[in-house]
């Protein structure tokens, strides 16, 4: 049953569900083609022992072993992302130089191979400063260790497919972010409405009595001649009024009278089909609205309602006292006429008064 609530809310609100994911995903491409492109390319440099220094064996093995550190390579892999080497980098290629573009350099894990990494937006940019450092790493490292040789193993390509923006990524996730935030958008509109709907009812209901106010009667009587010309199906209206109501409650207090009226009101409701409105209407009188019937269905259902309301006995709070009351109707029935609102109660109120 809960799954089936919430499929019924987004059914209500697949307005709001499309809009909000339309609009995310629209979002989503802007954002992802107003963006700079970023590229990146990469050298790869190899620490090896130099065969020109190395005159004996051992002393192959010791610089082997030491290889198997990291810190030869290390200190490769930092001197290629030092601000010296990237300036003089830089002076170079005879530009200044750009925040856009970043130089980094680490080690491949468990190898002597040092990778210096260039981003930036300019894809032959890109590629030339990252041979350029790689020069300048090699120079800087032939005046250190005789015994360790850093070569190219890898030159500069000019990548010609961006890293940033991933278009397929963002758009993925922008399908997935919309409809998530679709349904939460529209779960959230269901959440409002409810305490909007709660105040509306008590804006057109008399709470102490449960019956609509004549104001709300009016209102919907108004739509329900337009509905009824549009669809060319009747509608009746009613009066009721309780007989010698006044006299029997005279001398009990105004809660009292509307503890009775709320009893009134509970029985038409439990009698009346749910589509009918009951309301309150000058005094000892209730009005009714019954829509898509005629004038005889409607005397039937009112005369069992009305044979129920006599027989009936009402209790007057916990004052121990019990009233019965008698009841007369009059209808009316709006045949397409052009009749106002409250021209058709007054109607009514003339055949209560035949």
């Amino acid at each position: 049953m809960e799954l089936k609530r919430y499929l019924i809310t987004l059914w209500n609100w697949w307005w709001l569900v499309l809009v909000a994911w339309i609009t995310v995903v629209i979002s989503t491409i802007v954002f992802t083609y107003t963006q700079i492109p970023e590229y990146e390319t990469v050298v790869r440099l190899v620490v090896s022992p130099s065969a020109l220094t190395l005159t004996d064996l051992s002393e192959l093995r010791a610089t082997t072993t030491a290889l198997d550190k990291p810190i030869v390579a290390n200190t490769y892999a930092e001197i290629g992302q030092s601000p010296t080497i990237i300036q003089t980098a830089w002076d170079q290629l005879e530009l200044p130089p750009q925040k856009a573009y970043v130089v980094k350099s680490s080690v491949l894990p468990e190898t002597s191979i040092v990778v210096i990494t260039v981003t930036g937006p300019d894809p032959v940019l890109v590629q030339h400063l990252a041979e350029t450092v790689a020069e300048q790493t090699l120079a800087q490292v032939a005046k250190l260790y005789e015994v360790y040789d850093l070569t190219l193993l890898d030159p500069a390509m000019v990548p010609t497919v961006p890293i940033r923006p991933n278009k397929k990524l963002n758009f993925g996730l922008g399908v997935i972010l919309g409809l998530g935030l679709s349904v939460l958008a529209a779960f959230l509109a269901e959440y409002l409405k409810t305490p909007m709907e709660r105040g509306e009812q008590l804006s057109i209901v008399d709470t102490k009595t449960g019956a609509y106010k004549d104001s709300y009667l009016l209102r919907r009587l108004r739509g329900e001649i337009s509905r009824s010309k549009r669809v060319q199906r009747p509608f009746v209206v009613g009066v009721v009024r309780l007989e010698n109501f006044e006299e029997m409650i005279d001398g009990f207090s105004p809660e009292a009278r509307q503890m009775i009226l709320k009893q009134v009101v509970q029985l038409f409701k439990q009698d009346l089909p749910e589509e009918n409105l009951i309301a309150q209407w000058r005094g000892d009188m209730l009005a009714l609205l019954m829509p898509d019937v005629d004038l005889p269905d409607a005397q039937r259902v009112l005369q069992k309602v009305q044979n129920r309301l006599n027989w009936t006995t009402f209790e007057v709070g916990e004052s121990g006292f019990k009233l019965n009351f008698t009841s007369k109707f009059g209808l009316a029935s709006y045949g397409l006429n052009g009749v106002s609102p409250e021209g058709l109660i007054d109607q009514a109120e003339e055949a209560l008064q035949k």
